[in-house]
């Protein structure tokens, strides 16, 4: 009796230990930005800020969209949160963003994405390449997808059927298909080298030469719309050329107000390389802190856009936007790590609507769910099945 009364003793004593350790821990982890002096959002435990994430509740991009519509209402330029015990810091004013992104890009170079090739083939990707040094754990820690599996394995196979023809052929002709599979060849290397005393790279797989191409191809507003499409065509003899897509100015306005509400990649996260003092201010943003430009909070912003959840293309006329910042506007990144297939993107974007309302009146379904719900497990942006 007295050996199960110990034994049981024990047991709470270490049980106990053990959980004013956590308490200990916590409470000095979420100090952080309090001794730093920095408005923050009130986190729990064990959770920190991201409770909604961790239930599935909501996706990463909204999560931070909420933190900085959050922090913005408290009138402050900047502020922080946290992913459970890790320290997030959010920029809100334009002018710091400016600086993080574009200004002072040296101290924060790398985006500090998961990169894991062997279950997520597509994630060593342009987007997510960054120095060997740093230690990724935001993605690994929610177990986010980059791409969903399907168009995974669409792009595995068309990659490799691509290069396996045009080596096959020696077929070269000068795209983005040819540069990647140069990549793929260790003599292109060893030149790359020879040139590049201090590079070295492994040549690509057909892995990684398949997220590369995946970065690439990953009412009322109708009828305008269709008239412009129409009378722009008329003009070039109803060919759609470059020429005629460029002249289509209300379908620019449409395009962007679409990637306004929905941004494909809807953060732009960083990584501080060096100690950092965000300007005007006394905060030091210290190496190795994570920090999260929401490039959604801002797309959501009423300050920005008055009436944000309602579809307006005319808040890109070009009195509208030279009423607000340039990072207001963001979908694509911004700075040198802009997306490098955002003007591909957007031609193909909308060479696609152009074939669809040219040739079709489009309509919503008694089904059709007026709110998009997006799938909580993937970085980008897809619509829950």
């Amino acid at each position: 009796m007295a050996d199960i009364f110990m034994a049981t003793y024990v047991i709470l004593a270490i049980s106990a230990a053990v959980c004013i350790f956590i308490l200990w821990f916590y409470k000095q982890a979420f100090n952080y930005w309090k001794k730093r002096g920095l408005e923050y959002l009130e986190p729990t435990i064990p959770f920190g800020n991201a409770v909604n994430l961790c239930m599935k509740r909501c996706t990463l991009g909204e999560i931070f969209a909420q933190f900085y519509l959050q922090l913005k209402k408290k009138g402050v330029k900047h502020g922080g949160a946290y992913l459970f015990w890790k320290p997030v810091y959010i920029p809100i004013d334009p002018n710091i963003i400016k600086k993080i992104l574009i200004s002072d890009f040296d101290y924060f170079p790398n985006r500090g994405l998961y990169i894991n090739e062997r279950d997520d083939p597509l994630s060593g990707h342009l987007f997510t390449m960054e120095n060997k040094e740093w230690k990724i754990y935001i993605l690994k820690m929610f177990k986010l997808r980059v791409i969903a599996r399907e168009a995974e394995r669409f792009f595995i196979v068309l990659s490799k059927n691509i290069m396996d023809y045009r080596k096959r052929k020696c077929l070269k002709t000068g795209d983005l298909a040819d540069t990647l599979i140069q990549l793929t060849n260790d003599n292109d290397q060893k030149k790359l080298h020879h040139m590049h005393k201090n590079y070295t790279m492994q040549p690509l797989n057909c892995n990684q030469v398949a997220s590369q191409m995946a970065v690439f191809f990953c009412g009322r507003c109708q009828i305008k719309l269709r008239n412009e499409i129409r009378e722009t065509l008329a003009k070039h003899y109803n060919g759609v050329t470059y020429d005629s897509v460029m002249e289509m100015k209300y379908l620019d306005w449409v395009v962007d107000e679409t990637l306004r509400l929905y941004p494909v990649l809807p953060i732009v996260p960083r990584i501080c390389e060096k100690d950092y003092k965000v300007p005007g201010t006394e905060v030091i943003i210290e190496k190795g802190c994570f920090v999260m430009v929401t490039n959604m909070g801002l797309h959501r912003d009423p300050e920005y856009y008055p009436d944000p959840d309602k579809f307006d293309p005319e808040r890109f006329s070009p009195e509208n936007k030279s009423s607000r910042p340039n990072v207001a506007y963001i979908p694509f990144g911004e700075g040198a790590r802009i997306c490098v297939g955002k003007r591909f993107g957007l031609l193909a974007t909308k060479l696609g609507v152009i074939a669809m309302i040219l040739n079709f009146e489009v309509t919503l379904n008694e089904k059709t769910t007026k709110q998009i719900k997006f799938e909580t497990n993937e970085l980008i942006f897809t619509k829950n099945k």
